[in-house]
């Protein structure tokens, strides 16, 4: 008696949660590898969670077969660190863990004990083998397959950016392998990042979170019973007060306690707790007054070694320790096992202690004097200085950074600072890299000197990327301002260039004057590859700007000099802007054939960000942006937006990854695929927004407003375009105004505003034909696709053919022979000659839209074109034929609704497009031609049965051993033969005749 048996307290309360961990840990060790949350507030036990979990897993397993457990830990000053809790995890792995793995000199970048490091190369690529290679330690295989390995990672609440991307690029793959990823945060510090990483997590459904909450006062009673080990009961009076003043938090619970015991108000006595009546009881009123009162009786060089330990971190070493105590290693000893029996810190290692719980270490450090905490700070960084050159560099740039940035030690600080930030740049860490910039500058400026143009830019390129518009224009401000006349030409010069390239993403007439000063310099300096670099930001500047042919002579001057000096990136890049202005120029075949080599070129470099950026491009082939030809289907189509954003996931490049969402969404609204439309769209546009990216907000806008428009959710259509438009406006790229101006008119036609979407156009395009360019841009001819439907709508039919035939003979003198003039331009087409009476041309030009469209797979096509043929067809003598058309109309509608999710949206979609098709009986006509179960059939009887069940398109399918779309097709046939427009309607009506229980139907066949 007299010990405190707090290691019991860990299943109080916790019953629940543990069976969940436990659970997760037997999946994923029998190969359904998952991701596990824990969160809650600091002290609440989510590392003790674990750490049981884990004992008992070893506890049930033979050492052959128990996981490999690695365990990183986030600490508050190394936020700052790129990939801090893994370099932690693998500085406290068993060395064997490396033996045998493919690449290991990737992992020296962060731990140069284990080996040399490889020669540095782009950020994107480090990062990537870094990734590889880490994940190759947590995926070691055996002859009889890989290892089950549990990765343990707390406190990412204190995380840094590379290791959160890290994570994610885990989560992501450990599906099929025997793998838990375990990660705690609280859940009351939440910052940007790790919200940003907790959002892909529940968007992709990769994780289960466990939340832990504080105990009631039953659970509280229970504890104090278990810690104290007690024969009965603790008295409620008591059990009342801790639990008021700790709130059932389990950690203050713990403290509270101990400092009971150290301060003589809980006492033991002839083997029994016992304790002074409450009313006598002094009990402290924070966790800080609770630790005060228990080091209060320390030694003094234990209360010294205390100290020291908080400023030096959560964990540190008894070799740091001993060189900044002056004690001898006997005395130092006695005062750590003094701090280990008052339960304020753990032994880790021989050499490596640290804190038992992260509170405890920042009550101490922030109960101390500013001035003692510099004092201590400075010695820290003086100590790991010596202990580096003893080592050959074994103490971190970031560490002595931190500890002389607190002492007020300047220069060293910038030192220090600097090497850290390079360092973070080097692994593609960017917040990291600013975060240390600011440190080095900010050190800088309180030496009253200025930081150097390098500097600035440096912090400028990290807060780009971060989506820190401001922060970087101020940067770049500031080092121009350092450079300009004359001073630095070549620097001048970088920095017009990076602010320029800036300003696209904000406002391209400020960006234009940048590239034509940094033009100016190009030329002075007599760099050819200055020059070209310069002539692609401007020809790329023209492109947006609806330039695209001065873009294109451009990049065709640029890509002459690469070629002549041989420099093979620059070549590669220049392909993939050229290809960009032939596209956008109107020449879809000479735009995807650069593309394509431009994507081949971006492979042999091992360039994954060019070839991502490459293949999203080539991914519009199948979307809404291409009105003129059908080269390729949009299932090949989509493979490459799918391509590209793996890509971009790998990287970890946000706007490249919110951007290849977006496009593979457009493409999937082309083949109908909707539910997967909207969700890309949706998470693009709002990962664009959480990096502050205009113009990926921009296309974000476009592609979600085509996909209503698709769905004849005209309202909506309407208030999304509109926003777009004014955001393009405000960023001034032309390219993106007539873009939305085109969509936005077509949408305004078909809500009957036909004079409104007129005036819309011809803010952008003329009104006739013969004002048609020689050349359209491809913005121009959705822009006169959009005039021609707004003709029609308003009687104006010879113009709208005028118009859809010019634009046929533009895409036929640039297609391929094999090529498909684009279905919509061709149905368009037909309904003009329909309207214009002549019926045979206008069957032949919506048969040709047809085979375009089932070439293409454009399912969202087809429906309409089958529509307009029914109509058409059923003005003559073709009654069976239009029917035929009008029922395969129905039926891909039907298709098309089962891939809508939310009923709403799907309802309206299905109202509105089987209002377009013709052959729907009238209300009145519908009564009179019902007869027994009013013309459904036996299988549609048997499907409104499964409806009213609450059955979902799959299951019904399942239920009947149809195919999904078999089973849509029927419920579309359903709405059509009762002129219904929901399910629940069809469930009414099914439930009102008695089917819902006629088991026997549900089953029958036809």
């Amino acid at each position: 008696m007299g010990e405190l048996a707090f290691q019991s307290q860990l299943l109080i309360g916790r019953v629940a949660e543990l069976a969940q961990a436990r659970r997760a840990f037997g999946d994923a060790l029998n190969g359904r590898g998952c991701t596990l949350l824990v969160s809650g507030e600091a002290g609440i036990g989510k590392s003790r969670l674990l750490d049981t979990a884990v004992s008992l897993h070893r506890a049930a397993t033979t050492s052959h077969t128990a996981a490999r457990t690695f365990k990183g830990r986030c600490f508050e000053q190394d936020r700052a660190l790129p990939y801090g809790p893994l370099i932690d995890l693998l500085r406290t792995a068993d060395l064997t863990v490396f033996k045998g793995l493919p690449e290991i000199s990737p992992l020296a970048r962060l731990l140069p004990e284990i080996g040399t490091p490889p020669p540095p190369s782009e950020p994107d690529q480090e990062r990537r083998r870094l990734f590889e290679a880490l994940a190759a330690v947590f995926g070691k295989t055996s002859p009889a397959g890989m290892y089950p390995a549990v990765v343990l990672i707390e406190d990412a609440h204190w995380s840094d950016d590379a290791s959160l991307e890290f994570l994610l690029y885990t989560a992501r793959r450990i599906s099929t392998h025997p793998v838990l990823l375990a990660i705690t945060y609280r859940s009351d510090e939440i910052g940007p990042s790790l919200e940003r990483f907790l959002a892909a997590l529940d968007r992709e459904r990769l994780a289960s979170e466990i939340v832990l909450h504080r105990l009631n006062a039953q659970d509280t009673a229970a504890l104090i019973h278990s810690v104290f080990d007690l024969p009965n009961a603790p008295h409620p009076e008591f059990v009342k007060v801790i639990h008021t003043l700790t709130d059932g938090n389990p950690f203050f619970i713990e403290e509270m306690l101990k400092s009971f015991v150290s301060s003589g108000d809980v006492f033991a006595l002839a083997g029994q707790w016992g304790r002074k009546p409450i009313s006598q009881i002094q009990a402290p009123r924070t966790v800080q007054a609770a630790l005060h009162a228990r080091t209060a009786g320390l030694e003094f060089g234990a209360r010294r070694v205390l100290d020291l330990a908080a400023v030096i971190g959560q964990r540190w070493e008894f070799t740091l320790l001993s060189l900044l105590s002056g004690f001898d290693e006997a005395t130092l000893t006695h005062h750590v096992k003094s701090l280990i029996e008052a339960q304020l810190i753990i032994e880790e290692s021989g050499d490596t202690f640290a804190f038992r719980h992260a509170l405890t270490r920042q009550a101490i450090y922030t109960a101390m004097l500013a001035r003692e905490r510099a004092a201590l700070h400075a010695s820290i960084g003086e100590a790991l200085e010596h202990l580096s050159d003893q080592r050959s560099g074994a103490a971190r740039p970031a560490d002595l950074a931190y500890h002389f940035h607190e002492a007020g030690a300047w220069r060293k600080t910038v030192e220090y600072a600097r090497q850290a930030a390079e360092h973070a740049q080097r692994l593609g860490a960017p917040r990291a890299a600013a975060e240390q910039w600011t440190r080095a500058i900010d050190a800088v400026r309180q030496t009253n000197e200025q930081p150097s143009p390098k500097m600035l830019r440096s912090r400028s390129m990290a807060f780009e990327t971060l989506g820190q518009f401001e922060d970087a224009q101020s940067d770049l401000n500031d080092a121009l301002s350092a450079v300009k006349g004359g001073k630095d030409a070549q620097t001048e010069w970088q920095c017009l260039l990076d602010l320029g390239f800036l300003y696209t993403a904000r406002d391209f007439q400020v960006a234009r004057d940048c590239f034509e000063r940094a033009l100016e310099i190009a030329r002075r300096l007599g760099d050819p590859a200055a020059l070209a670099h310069t002539l692609n930001r401007i020809g790329n500047w023209h492109v947006n700007c609806e330039q695209p042919h001065s873009g294109e002579r451009l990049h065709r001057e640029a890509l002459a000099i690469f070629e002549v000096h041989g420099d093979q990136q620059g070549i590669a890049a220049t392909l993939d802007l050229l290809a960009g202005a032939l596209f956008l120029g109107g020449d879809l075949p000479g735009g995807m054939t650069c593309y394509a080599q431009a994507a081949e070129r971006f492979r042999a470099l091992n360039d994954r960000r060019g070839l991502s950026s490459s293949l999203v491009w080539l991914t519009h082939r199948g979307t809404v942006l291409n009105s003129m030809i059908v080269s390729a289907r949009a299932s090949e189509c989509a493979r490459d937006g799918e391509a590209a954003l793996q890509l971009a996931r790998d990287l970890d490049w946000r706007s490249g990854e919110s951007f290849a969402m977006v496009v593979l969404g457009m493409c999937r609204t082309t083949l109908g695929d909707y539910d997967a439309a909207y969700s890309l769209l949706s998470d693009g546009m709002r990962r664009a927004r959480d990096i502050n990216h205009a113009q990926g907000t921009i296309v974000g806008m476009f592609g979600l407003g085509s996909l209503y428009l698709d769905w004849l959710i005209l309202p909506e259509a309407e208030h999304m375009l509109t926003q777009g438009l004014a955001i393009a406006k405000t960023v001034n790229i032309a390219f993106g105004d007539r873009l939305f101006s085109a969509l936005l008119a077509q949408t305004l036609v078909a809500l009957g505003r036909t004079t409104d979407a007129q005036r819309l156009l011809d803010a952008v395009i003329g009104a006739t034909v013969d004002q048609m360019a020689p050349l359209p841009t491809l913005a121009e001819r959705l822009c006169w696709l959009a005039r021609a439907a707004a003709a029609l709508a308003s009687g104006d039919s010879s113009i709208a053919l005028d118009i859809t035939d010019r634009l046929i003979q533009l895409a036929q003198a640039t297609a391929q022979t094999d090529a498909n003039v684009s279905p919509r331009l061709l149905k368009l087409r037909g309904d003009a000659l329909a309207a214009l009476r002549q019926p045979t041309e206008a069957i032949e030009a919506l048969r040709q839209a047809l085979v375009a469209a089932e070439f293409q797979g454009a399912h969202a096509q087809m429906w309409r074109i089958h529509a307009a043929l029914g109509r058409l067809l059923a003005r003559g003598a073709g009654q069976a034929s239009s029917d035929g058309h009008a029922a395969i109309a129905r039926q891909i509608v039907g298709e098309l609704a089962s891939g809508i999710a939310d009923e709403s949206l799907r309802e309206r979609f299905m109202r509105a497009a089987l209002d377009a098709v013709p052959g729907m009986p009238a209300p009145t006509q519908l009564r009179a031609a019902k007869h027994a179960h009013d013309g459904l059939t036996e299988r549609e009887r048997q499907v409104a049965a499964l409806v009213a069940k609450g059955l979902s398109n799959h299951q019904i399918a399942h239920a009947l051993s149809v195919s999904q779309r078999t089973a849509a097709a029927h419920i579309g046939n359903i709405l059509a033969k009762l002129d219904f427009a929901s399910r629940a309607q069809i469930a009414a009506w099914a439930t009102a005749r008695g089917m819902v229980n006629a088991d026997a139907a549900a089953t029958k066949p036809d």
